[in-house]
């Protein structure tokens, strides 16, 4: 309720009563005498004597002269001028604003600690928290009344009033400064015979109320400080884990289950908390009717989530706000036969003689959480946990982990039950994992056939994965009467599940194999047809053994060319790679050794490229291969099988090769054997 003044209210009195002559009437007398006689004479007497009592709100104008003490509430305007002198006992504690109750009229009732918290002040304005922290609310119930009372402009000041306010509610304001301070009141309804239908909100009760209270304060709106940014920034402390601190319980006896709230982060402003339904009489008895969860989600509200038929083990993740180094979370779950949810105001304290509701409440200190350093594995193996029902074992490989960053993992199962080669696909296959830290997936698949395999990605939870397999097995195992992703009984023969959990540290990083350095020893030009030269090397050998040779052909020319290739004397057999790019496309074959010697012979034949001459190039290609006409160049190379870069006793003598390469060659033209062997090093 908003209590506006006058406009003249804030004028001078030279404006209003122009001095023609005629010196104004004082303001109506106090009610009480002050401490010092007025600047001038009344002009008539008071007709009573003044009682000693507050007056029952701001007076109309400035008095002559200093009252004895505060007014029981905030002026509905700025007055005059300053007061004759500051107040005392008001600090800034080094940046800090508190604020100073000036009075409280009523009910004899203790104003709680923290109830009024400043959250800012720039010198025109402040910022005030108001929570309701009367002890009483919680065993009698709500405030019935709650109002506060604050100057919202210079020249008006704001009633709020809330009825039915609950214990640990609160509310943000903001109220304008006047001379260097904010006037705040509060008014709150005490007592069972307390009659809002009789009460005038914002009104300072009598001394001797039993029912009504007000408390007057003041704030000094000096700015709170900012704290300089220090040029060298501390390392911000942080903590391994948090653990939720518990408080108390209210209600219906009945133990808290571990791990029944975890914190899943912590920045030093809001933390991440996860809330498990572990109640075990639940699985029993069926889901519990109503859970809630209080918390606060900005700094001047909370938020009350509540859900209904919630079962064992479902869990759900909330985002809570800091505020003075703690988060406050409160859960409200229902018990017994004879809840009533119709009957329940969700989020809210129950009697401490309760049979079917039960309140927990916690704080989580706010410390952040230290990144965690995961050692990497070098290799990550599913552990079986459990097997259940049909007595069938788990093929190898029928779990493989696929890579693992610490927080996720991506794993492939595969349908590897030998069964299903002679009986066909298996009729279902489910595989059940956790696809987010608050929900689980349950894949199902019908008519698997052995070898398919799926790829899943699981979220890590404490450090691991948890997956299932349910697969069915024998004759009479019928889909219509499963419940895909349920674990079947010790007995059953139709379906067996698996369980395991893999542990969610990264995969160590292979590191890069050392190239070896090239022996250029190993490899030979023999000779070549054509004129163009490659403009390098396009043969690379990859493995050598004594009966076999691995080598890498690639397209080292600017554009793209078809290449064909033979070896291992197969003179009518051809390997064709058309279209092939530059560097990028490159082939692999393995050619096996001679008899004689341990060395191959390769025929590399190149067309189909702008890079080669018309003229020039003319190097015939063997008719198997079924290239065109275009310009072609041959290069014709040996490899050797052992590296001539090794120890002496594996070199060849010159007289051994030339033996082996005649053997291959003794079907040629002498003219062409005598070009071939022509040899020249690359």
């Amino acid at each position: 309720m908003r209590l506006p003044k006058p406009f003249f209210a804030v004028l001078p009195l030279s404006l209003i009563y122009p001095t023609f002559g005629f010196t104004p009437p004082t303001q109506p007398p106090t009610k009480y005498p002050t401490n010092s006689p007025s600047s001038s004479p009344s002009s008539s007497p008071s007709s009573s004597p003044t009682t000693n009592q507050a007056t029952p709100g701001p007076t109309d104008g400035p008095t002559a002269g200093p009252t004895a003490g505060p007014t029981s509430g905030p002026t509905s305007g700025p007055t005059s001028g300053p007061t004759s002198g500051p107040t005392s006992g008001l600090t800034t504690d080094d940046c800090e604003v508190h604020p100073e109750l000036l009075d409280s009229a009523g009910a004899p009732v203790d104003f709680p600690t923290d109830a009024i918290k400043v959250i800012s002040s720039d010198g025109s304005t402040v910022e005030f928290l108001v929570t309701q922290l009367f002890e009483h609310s919680l065993l009698g119930g709500p405030v019935d009344m709650f109002s506060v009372a604050y100057r919202d402009t210079l020249t008006s000041t704001e009633c709020d009033t809330r009825e039915k306010v609950y214990y640990d509610d609160e509310k943000l304001y903001k109220a304008v400064c006047f001379e260097g301070y904010a006037e705040i009141s509060l008014y709150v309804s005490v007592g069972d015979d307390f009659d809002p239908m009789e009460c005038e909100t914002c009104t300072t009760p009598s001394d001797d109320s039993k029912d009504l209270v007000a408390f007057h304060f003041q704030i000094h709106c000096e700015p709170v400080c900012e704290v300089p940014e220090p040029e060298e920034p501390p390392t911000a402390q942080c903590t391994k884990e948090v653990e939720p601190l518990f408080l108390e319980s209210i209600g219906a006896p009945v133990d808290l289950p571990a791990d029944a709230v975890k914190v899943i982060s912590s920045d030093g402003d809001s933390v991440q908390f996860l809330v498990s339904q572990l109640f075990e009489h639940s699985l029993a008895e069926g889901p519990i009717e109503m859970l809630s969860v209080s918390y606060r989600d900005t700094l001047s509200s909370t938020e009350c989530d509540t859900r209904e038929n919630v079962y064992y083990n479902d869990e759900k993740l909330y985002d809570a706000v800091c505020f003075d180094g703690f988060a406050d979370i409160s859960l409200y779950v229902s018990v017994g036969d004879d809840f009533d949810p119709t009957e329940c105001e969700t989020c809210s304290t129950p009697a401490k003689d309760a049979t079917d509701l039960v309140a927990f409440h916690f704080q989580i200190p706010c410390t952040p959480i230290c990144p965690t350093v995961l050692d990497c594995m070098d290799d990550i193996h599913p552990e079986l946990l459990d097997a259940t029902g049909a007595q069938i074992d788990l093929p190898p490989d029928a779990i493989k982990l696929v890579s693992s960053d610490g927080e996720t993992i991506e794993f492939v199962v595969s349908q590897l039950f030998e069964h299903s080669l002679a009986d066909g696909p298996i009729d279902m296959l489910s595989v059940f994992y956790h696809d987010s830290i608050t929900s689980t997936e349950c894949d199902t698949r019908e008519n698997v056939y052995y070898d398919d395999e799926k790829l899943y990605k699981a979220v890590c939870f404490d450090g691991f994965a948890v997956m299932s397999l349910y697969v069915s097995v024998g004759d009479d195992f019928d889909p219509m009467e499963c419940e895909t992703c349920t674990t079947p009984t010790d007995q059953s023969k139709d379906l067996v599940a698996f369980s395991f959990q893999t542990p969610c540290k990264p995969i160590c990083p292979t590191p890069e194999p050392t190239e070896a350095p090239v022996c250029e020893a190993d490899i030979e030009l023999l000779g070549s047809v054509g004129d163009t030269k490659y403009p390098d090397l396009p043969i690379t050998i990859l493995d050598q053994n004594v009966d076999s040779v691995t080598f890498q052909i690639t397209n080292t020319f600017s554009d793209t060319a078809s290449i064909y290739t033979q070896f291992d004397k197969k003179d009518e057999e051809c390997e064709e790679e058309t279209n092939v790019h530059p560097w990028d496309d490159s082939i692999t074959y393995t050619a096996t050794c001679m008899q004689l010697a341990p060395i191959t012979v390769i025929h590399i034949y190149i067309t189909d490229t702008e890079a080669l001459d018309t003229f020039g190039d003319d190097a015939e290609i063997p008719k198997c291969c079924k290239a065109g006409d275009n310009p072609a160049v041959q290069y014709t190379f040996k490899l050797y099988c052992e590296s001539q870069c090794g120890p002496m006793d594996r070199r060849l003598l010159p007289e051994d090769e030339m033996v082996a390469i005649s053997e291959i060659l003794k079907k040629d033209e002498p003219d062409t054997i005598q070009h071939l062997r022509t040899r020249s090093r690359f």
